[in-house]
């Protein structure tokens, strides 16, 4: 799902934080993306402290890191 320069790489493992943060009743209300939609739902309070201003923190990637 990530562009080959890696550009939106950390978007796209965001999206998948994301959808994993929230339940599964409630991704569509949340409009989580569909190819997102498949990771099952871990308990929320994984990602709590790792976020910023209720938005989930993901490293950038460069091109190296994303291959």
């Amino acid at each position: 799902m990530s562009a080959r320069d890696s550009s939106n790489t950390d978007e796209v493992i965001g999206e998948i934080f994301r959808s994993m943060n929230t339940k599964t009743t409630d991704r569509k209300k949340e409009s989580i993306r569909s190819w997102a939609d498949g990771f099952p739902y871990v308990n929320g309070g994984l990602f709590s402290g790792s976020t910023l201003s209720g938005k989930i923190e993901v490293p950038h990637f460069t091109k190296i890191a994303r291959s």
